[in-house]
This record gives structure tokens, sequence and C-alpha cells, in this order.
């Protein structure tokens, strides 16, 4: 902005006012103005000048321009006004600061021109300043808070593509510290150096890991009770210091030799356990921020997740070694099964259960002859096909209960079937059930002996053994191959399996012999083959689970012919019951053991729900002294909702079995007031007879992963709320226009009123007083354009735009747009072209064309106003350089200006795309099309 007077020279060669016109344009104007001479010192100013930049009237008459312009603008300053003393150009605008007495800044908009004597020689500078300094301010302010906040957000999705790419990295310990570490140096831009530390095994800490400055300190010892580190790591919490040479915390000759004055040390923590230490540092004092700790801190979440992460792939590694290793004995079991269903001397049935399908069955070669019919046969028959008539039914029973899962796993059926030669055959069946991975019955085994020889030596062996039944001691009858004939009373009281259960089964697969002394079966074997006898000592396995040591005696038994048919053992059980508390002794040492030392909280209960046993970990979890004062305790003292607790249906589930564990989460209160988190795990204690005894609870600590998962929530929400105020400094910014245009408006409106009044005696005045006015005309008439630019862009951008067209005849309204143009345009339209458009929306639209030609092309402008169809193109056409291609895109943007001109042209930047919102508002387009011959051309299309 520019003001004008018109001056003569006083005594002394000072400027002296004309009229009282220009006095009070000087002396009222809301804008500062000031006369400077060509060395730039000040020669008169206004009050506004003095409220401006701080200086009395007096003291800027006393200095020059440069001894108040800010150091970092006086170059720019002094090259424009190098140039306007040259005649380069006729006048220049610059944001620029004064720097006031009190050494504060004021940032103004400056205008300066020239003002010349009558015979045109250059006399005095004209300067108009604007005060901004409050808008810059702001507009700085907003700026370094939206820094800040992209550098925070910067940030943190840095450390959340850190937990991506740990979670997507090699499970490697030392892979995993290096990522973390280089992401640390990446994203904390005031990190110049980073290190992991650990505690070793003297209590101290050492670097197992350091990049940045730190990397050649890579294995620097420190003191645990006497560094930031161990107190990060002692405390859990995060631990800072703004300069370690006057920090008393600080190792302050570990520092100094390190180059450290400032650090962050965050604890690495898993679960509630500290691992150690992450460290960054700067050589700086006090060179960290404050959002720089709570970052350090979720990059030590990040390193200590990886850490986890790592030893869990490692872990999981291990299981599916041990996975293939169970995949290949499953293979060679099933191969195994194969051979042993082909080449069993026992008969072999499998059928399968499919309800969708035909009915499955294979009976392998020895079922065909021990019951003398074909493999094809008895395949295509049923299960009980050729039963005798009188097992039949009980027989078809079994099975069925079998079939639909009703009865055990296993049964064991003694049945009659018909030979094909007629014979009677005394069968037994082993028959059990295949179930899938749902536990549905899928299909039956059956494991067939014929019975019927071993039938009638039973008999034989029973008589015989009839005598020997009142014995205390087991005594039992094998056949050669150590399959059961005959067990005894005894033998049903030392093992405890009946009869009935044990018939036909192999001795020492039932009762799981261990051999003693060096002996095993062949050899035991081959002893009584050579000897007819054999005693020693072995133990035996009772259906209860509990081995006892028996003295056995074994002998051969023979018949008439001299043929060996049997073995004879008596068994004595000699240490029963010492075996059993040994055992049990071990049992609960181990059970000790795991309950004392474990990490995880647990607490056996009784019935009642009272403690009866706790482990230290527990204690601790609800922080008590010692575990021994949980003791005798009801369980709701420190959990309140226990799942397992008197009346609660879980509790019914588990004691009835309908669940094995029950496990979920929950908050346990402790003796300090607080709380809490855990995950809990309970199962019931039962005896051998499946009857409840006990509840034993496990409870492990979860407070952390909670607190990070409220974090991650925490930071998403911070996240949002940053991009929330992104969005309200971008409509503040369009505010800030609007409120600018609005407060230079009103002083313009009294600036181009003075203009008018004072050229009311135009003709008496004298040139140079003429040359003033038209000067200050001129530029009020340009800021005024800008202003009104600045308006329509806030109305536009605000969505208030609203056009009201109506029939306008074109050449009268464009032919005055064309004369008042500068330079003038030449018009050519035919007389009854009509147009429906906003009278002053097509005056706005025009005018800016008419301005953009004036200032980016040359002459002649033209305004070429053709009618179409349903259509009316203005073309405003120049021929200057035309509009350079790669500009064409961003032609009618907001705030595009031609670079090849931008620097001695004026302009907003606005004007196109005005032009284009307001066509557009009244049912029209604009656009650029190009000029043959050079030039440019810009149209807009108006409805007719």
């Amino acid at each position: 902005m520019e003001a004008a007077r018109t001056v003569s020279s006083g005594p002394g060669g000072a400027p002296v006012a004309h009229d009282e016109q220009f006095r009070l344009l000087f002396e009222h104007s809301p804008i500062g103005i000031a006369l400077l001479d060509l060395d730039g010192r000040w020669v008169d100013v206004n009050d506004a000048v003095h409220r401006i930049t701080g200086w009395t009237r007096d003291e800027l008459l006393a200095r020059d321009l440069r001894s108040i312009t800010h150091a970092d603008d006086l170059a720019a300053d002094e090259a424009q006004a190098a140039r306007l003393v040259a005649g380069e150009i006729d006048d220049y605008r610059l944001v620029k600061r004064y720097v006031r007495p009190d050494g504060t800044d004021a940032w103004v908009l400056l205008s300066m021109a020239l003002v010349r004597n009558g015979d045109g020689a250059t006399r005095y500078a004209l300067a108009q300043i604007v005060d901004i300094d409050a808008e810059v301010r702001g507009v700085q302010e907003r700026a370094a808070a939206a820094e800040r906040e992209r550098e925070e957000r910067a940030t943190l999705e840095g450390i959340i593509a850190l937990q991506q790419q740990t979670a997507a990295a090699p499970p490697d310990r030392d892979t995993m510290l290096q990522l973390v570490l280089d992401s640390t140096l990446a994203l904390l831009g005031r990190a110049e150096g980073a290190a992991v530390a650990v505690r070793d095994d003297d209590g101290g800490f050492v670097h197992v890991a350091a990049g940045g400055t730190l990397e050649r300190f890579g294995s620097l010892r420190l003191d645990r009770d006497a560094s930031l580190a161990g107190l990060a790591f002692t405390t859990r919490s995060l631990v800072w210091s703004d300069d370690t040479e006057t920090d008393p915390r600080a190792q302050h000759a570990v520092s100094r030799e390190v180059g450290v004055r400032s650090l962050i040390v965050a604890p690495v923590l898993a679960d509630d356990a500290a691992l150690g230490t992450l460290i960054v540092v700067n050589a700086r004092p006090a060179a960290f921020h404050d959002s720089d700790r709570p970052m350090a801190m979720l990059l030590a979440n990040c390193l200590s997740t990886a850490l986890r992460q790592a030893e869990d792939t490692a872990h999981i590694q291990r299981l599916l070694v041990s996975a293939r290793r169970t995949n290949a004995a499953l293979r060679a079991s099933e191969e195994r099964f194969r051979l042993a269903f082909a080449r069993n001397p026992l008969g072999m049935i499998v059928s399968g259960i499919d309800p969708d399908g035909p009915r499955r069955r294979r009976v392998n070669a020895a079922m065909a002859r021990i019951t003398g019919w074909s493999v094809d046969e008895l395949e295509t028959c049923a299960d009980s096909a050729y039963v005798h008539p009188d097992d039949r039914p009980g027989f078809e029973q079994r099975i069925a209960a079998l079939r639909h899962g009703a009865t055990p796993d296993h049964e064991a059926v003694t049945v009659r079937m018909l030979h094909r030669d007629g014979r009677l055959l005394h069968l037994r069946l082993h028959v059990g059930a295949v179930r899938d991975d749902d536990q549905r019955v899928t299909g039956l085994v059956m494991i067939v002996e014929d019975m019927t020889a071993e039938l009638a030596a039973r008999r034989e062996l029973a008589e015989r053994a009839r005598l020997l039944e009142l014995a205390r001691d087991a005594i039992v009858v094998t056949d050669l191959d150590g399959h059961i004939r005959y067990w005894n009373p005894g033998a049903e009281r030392m093992y405890r399996w009946p009869a009935d259960a044990v018939l036909g089964r192999h001795i020492d697969k039932l009762l799981v012999t261990r051999w003693n002394e060096g002996w095993d079966a062949d050899s035991v074997r081959a002893h009584l083959m050579a000897n007819d006898s054999w005693e020693g000592e072995l133990t035996h396995l009772q259906a209860d689970g509990r081995r006892v040591v028996v003295l056995t005696r074994k002998a051969l038994q023979r018949d008439d012919a001299g043929r060996c048919t049997g073995i004879l053992s008596i068994n004595s059980d000699i240490t029963a019951r010492r075996a059993a508390e040994s055992r049990l002794r071990a049992s609960e040492a181990l059970f000790r053991s795991q309950f004392e030392h474990s990490g995880v909280g647990q607490a056996i209960r009784d019935l009642g729900d009272r403690v009866e046993s706790a482990n230290p970990a527990l204690a601790a979890l609800v922080g008590v002294a010692s575990a021994a004062d949980l003791v005798g305790r009801p369980v709701s003292s420190f959990a309140p909702d226990d799942p397992a607790s008197l009346g609660r249906t879980e509790r019914a589930d588990l004691v009835t079995g309908a669940l094995d564990t029950l496990t979920g989460e929950t908050t346990l209160g402790r003796a300090d007031g607080g709380e809490v988190d855990v995950q809990y795990t309970i199962s019931v204690l039962r005896n051998d007879a499946g009857e409840p005894q006990r509840l034993i609870a496990g409870y492990q600590d979860i407070s952390d992963r909670r607190a990070a998962e409220r974090a991650r929530d925490e930071a998403a929400a911070a996240l949002q709320q940053r991009n929330d105020d992104l969005e309200r400094i971008n409509r503040l910014t369009t505010d800030l226009i609007g409120v600018v245009g609005h407060d230079i408006n009103n002083p313009l409106t009294v600036m181009l009123a003075t203009a008018e009044m004072a050229a009311t005696d135009w003709a008496d005045a004298p040139a140079e007083y003429r040359d003033f006015v038209e000067l200050v005309r001129r530029n009020g008439q340009r800021l005024e354009g800008t202003v009104r630019e600045a308006l329509s862009m806030v109305t536009i951008e605000a969505g208030r735009l609203i056009a009201r067209p109506e029939p306008v005849r074109l050449a009268e309204r464009l032919g005055e747009l064309a004369c008042s143009a500068v330079p003038p345009a030449a018009l050519v339209c035919a007389d009854d072209v009509v147009a429906r458009v906003q009278p002053e929306h097509l005056d706005q639209m025009v005018a800016n064309l008419l301005t953009n030609a004036g200032r980016h092309g040359a002459t002649p402008v033209e305004i070429r106003v053709r009618r179409l169809d349903d259509r009316v193109e203005i073309a405003v056409v120049d021929h200057g350089p035309g509009v350079p291609e790669d500009a064409l895109e961003r032609l009618f943007t907001r705030l595009e200006r031609d670079e090849r001109t931008g620097t001695r042209t004026k302009g907003t930047g606005l004007g196109l795309y005005i032009v284009r919102q307001l066509a557009r508002a009244n049912g029209g387009e604009a656009e650029h099309r190009p000029t043959p011959g050079g030039g440019a051309t810009f149209v807009v299309s108006l409805p007719v």
C-alpha cells in the first residue's frame, strides 16, 4: 500500500503540505505514512508510524530506515529500494520487521513509491506501513504448534511401524535389539546415541547393544546403585536428567567419558519384572523436550515386546521340532498298525461309522483262519452274523452302546461263534471305540482271540487251582507267551483287578513288570525252560496305579506228555505300603518345589473356600508379608469376584466335571487397598474315586498388558484429536484472510474517499499534486481489488456464494469494463447479445481476466463475445507469452501465481480461482484455451 501527498520544498528543503486535505490524509490515516529522502533518512512521519514502531517522531527524524530495520530483512529491503531508485520498478511491497526501542520486533507490510517534482525529478520516497504484527505472530505460533504436533505424530507412526517391523523381523534377540536402537535414533531426533543396558551377575549394568555416539562404548559397565540406569531399573519408572554435570544421581565420571550431558532412561519391563533399560543421550544439556520422555517409554515397551517375541518364537520353534517328531512317530505307528493288521495272528476287524455314507468294514486273514469264513464273506456281513443266537442280543447291545459312546471306549466281550464247519468257537473280542477330534465315535476296532482250546485247558487248570484259592498270595497261571489263564482271589486282592477283566491279557503289559537284578522277560523265560523254575523280586503296577514290590516264584506246568502248557506264578507282596509311601513323599516334594518357586500366584483351597496353602508369588500379588498370612483366610478376602466361590454356577461345573478347568480374568485386592489385574486358572483336585477334595487356583499378573492396552487406546485417541486440531487450523487460516480483508477495507474506503475529494479542484492543481493524488487513487484501487478477491474467496470457501442471475446486455456492460481497463481493451460484441448472470459477478469476472491479461500478457487485449445455441462465450485474449505447459493444471487453483512474473507483478493468486467459482455459481464455466500464434485466451461461458 502507498500514500501520496503534494509536496514542495519549504525552508531547509523539508516537504510541506499544499492543502488541508492532504494534511488530514497524512495525519489521520490509520496506517503509517512517511516520507524519506533518497538516502533512506526519515523526513516526515505521521502518528501511526510512531504507534507501530515505538519510536517518537523526533527519534525517527534523527535516524535512517536502516537503523530500525531488522538485520535479516535489511538486504531484501535495500535490494528493492535500489531497483525503485534505478527506475526498474514503480513501487514495491515487502513484509519486514522493524526493531522497536525495547528490542522487540514489529511485523509490517511496507509499500514504497517515489515522489517526483513537476519536472519528473525524484524528490522523496513515500512509504505506507500496515501493522500486521499480531497476524504474523499468530500464524507463527500456529505453525510452531503444528510442527510440534507433526513431529509427535511422526514419532508415534514410527513407533507403530517399529512394532510392525519387530513382528515381521527374524526372531533373533540381537536383531531385535539393533532394530529398536536404530529406530530410537531415527524417531527421537534429539537423540545422538542410544543403548540397551541389562543387569550382570555382579549386580551392575552393562551395555549389551549401543548405537550412535554410544556405539564405541558397547560394553560399558554402570553402577546399579549410583547411576540413573540403576534407578530406572530399581523403580521400574522413567528417569531423565537435563544436565548430568549437576545431577547428583548421575555417574559424573562415566558421563564425561562418553560425552553425555542430558539423557532419558526408560525401563524395559516384562510382566512385573525389569529386564533392563533403554538409554538415549545428547551431548548438550537440556537437549530433550517433554514429549521425548513418553516416546522413550513407548520405545522401551516396543523393545520389551520384541524381546518377548524372540523368546516366544524360540519356544515355538522347539514345539515345532517336537511336533515334527510326534508326526514322524505317528506315521511310524500307522505303518506298524498296517503291518500288525496284516500279519497279526489274532483276528482283527475294523469297522467305520459314517452316517452319510456306506458302512465300511475290514477283516484280516487271521480272522478268516479262526472262523473258516472268507475275508470277503466276513467284510460284507454284519458284526453279529455268525454269533451264536443265544449270545447275539447281548453282543449287539454292547456294540451299539460303544458306537453311540454310551459306555467306556473299550469293552472285552466273550461270545460264542459258529465255525464254517459247524463247530462252536469260544472267542474273546477286545472292542475299542475310535473317536475324532470332536470326540465322536467314528469306528470300532475288534481284536479276536480264539479261546476254545484255552477254555478247555483253563477248566482243567481251574480244577487244580481250587486248592490254592484260599491262599493269601497271588497265584497266576499264564500261557508260555504270558497271557493270563488263571487269576486267583489273592491276585485280585493284591493287584485290584478282577479275574474277568484280566483273563487273556498279557501279564507283563497289564502289570507293567519291572525286572530287578539284571533280569528281563527273555532271560527269565530261558531260565525257566532250562530249570523248570525261577525265583526273584520284581515290581508290578496295581490297577489303582500304585507299584508293588513282589517276591515271585515261577514254575513250568506240563501236560501228561511232558509238554509245557503254561507258567505258574506265586507272588507275595513284600513292600506295598513302603513303596506307596515313598512314592507319595517323592510326589509331594516335586509338587511343593513347583508350588513354592513358581512365578505364578497359586493357592490350594478347601471346599469351604478357605486357603489351605499359598505360595510366595500369591503373597506378593496381594501385598502381604508372607504366604502364611493367607492361610485360613477366605478366598473372598482378596478375590471378591472369584468365579469358583460357593454358590456360583461355575463352581458347580467344576465339581460335577462339566468343566475340567475354569479360566478368565479378574481383579485381586491388595493389602494396601490397591488392585491388581490377573488371569486365573482354577481346577479340582480329586481322590482316586473321582470325588472332589480341594480346589487349586493360579493367578497370573496381567497389569502391564492392561496398561499397554490402555496406553495404545489413549495414543490413538490423541492422534485423532491432533487431526481434528489440524482441520481447525485450516479453517482459522481461511477466517484470517476474511478478517484481514475486512480490517483493511475500512481504512481503504477512507483513503479512496479522501483521494476523490483531493481531485475536486483537479484543473487548478499543480502537476506534482495531481501525480500524488493519482498515485494514491491507483494504488488504493489496486488494494481494493485485492480485498475484494480475499472476501470473495472467503465467501466461496465458506459455501455462502449465491448467484442471482438476470438478463444482461453484454455490449453496454462490457464496453465500460473495456474502456476502464489498464491497458484499455478492444471489444468485439454484437449489440443484441444477452446472457443470464448477476451483473456484479460479471463485472468481477471480466475485470479479473482483464487485470490478469494486463499483468501477465501484452497488448493488444481483446474482449470477444459470441453466441452459441444455449450459451454465450466471453473470451479475453492477450498477446503475451501465454501460459506455461506445466502451470495449466494449477491455473484455476487458489493462491496460484505465474512463477515467471510473480516477482515483478502484483496479485494474490486468487483472481482466476474466483472467476471459475463465480462462473459456476451462475450456471456457467471458466476455462483456458490454446491461442494460435501466442498469447493466452480465457473463456467464460454463461447461459442465455
